[in-house]
């Protein structure tokens, strides 16, 4: 470091000289990066919020199930004679039908393979539930498990033999019948249909901090080591 003449002859050093417009604490982008991802990372927090999507989505399963069940039971009982009660006419009514297929009729002879599929189905939406971090997601993926819940339990409950029951479909749609747990996987569909293209993520997007705080921590090397720099070529 230079010296004038002054300071040649006296001995005296120049003194350094301090930023004042640097705060003594690290508030650099690297920083902020860290204590977001440390406040991200905070495991009662996440069991939380895992823990409240989690009820959300047993409860929408709940209700949803016994909306069914519970609309099958009066089917059964109020159309058993098989009489068409008109709602809208020719375009809704009401009308007990035992459905041996999926939707549509189709399968009708593959009964238990349904059911096994069906199965499959609800293991692998409670997974997609427990993984995602999204609470719209969540619902969604509630109502869909809700609604192959439902049509297998008419498959286990009615099943005369290995899961070949009947499905009760009573909603008449005129071209189809179906039942609530079908309005249950259509509506699902449409939210799924929604949360997509409104870009909703389905797990929480993270950013890598990795570049960030390594540029950081140089950063802060290298002014420490500029620091060392200048107090010896003041001391030479």
């Amino acid at each position: 470091m230079a010296r004038t003449a002054d300071q040649s002859d006296t001995g005296k050093l120049d003194p350094i000289t301090v930023d004042a417009d640097k705060p003594d604490t690290d508030t650099s982008d690297a920083a902020k990066s860290r204590d977001t991802s440390f406040t991200a990372g905070d495991p009662q927090a996440s069991h939380s919020k895992r823990s409240s999507r989690l009820a959300v989505f047993i409860a929408v399963i709940a209700v949803c199930v016994i909306l069914d069940r519970v609309s099958k039971l009066a089917a059964l009982r109020y159309l058993a004679d098989g009489r068409r009660v008109s709602v809208l006419g020719n375009a809704l009514g009401l009308k007990l039908l035992f459905n041996p297929g999926a939707s549509l009729g189709m399968g009708s002879g593959a009964t238990p393979a349904i059911a096994l599929l069906a199965c499959a189905a609800c293991v692998l939406l409670c997974v997609a539930a427990w993984r995602t971090e999204s609470m719209a997601w969540t619902v969604a993926l509630a109502l869909c498990c809700a609604g192959a819940l439902g049509n297998l339990i008419d498959r286990v409950y009615y099943a005369t033999g290995v899961l070949n029951g009947k499905v009760v479909d009573f909603i008449d749609y005129g071209w189809s019948i179906g039942n609530v747990a079908d309005v249950e996987l259509f509506v699902a569909a449409i939210v799924v249909v929604v949360l997509v293209l409104a870009d909703v993520p389905y797990a929480a997007r993270r950013k890598k901090p990795a570049d960030d705080g390594d540029g950081g921590g140089d950063g802060m090397l290298d002014g420490s080591h500029a620091d060392s720099s200048q107090r010896e070529g003041g001391a030479a």
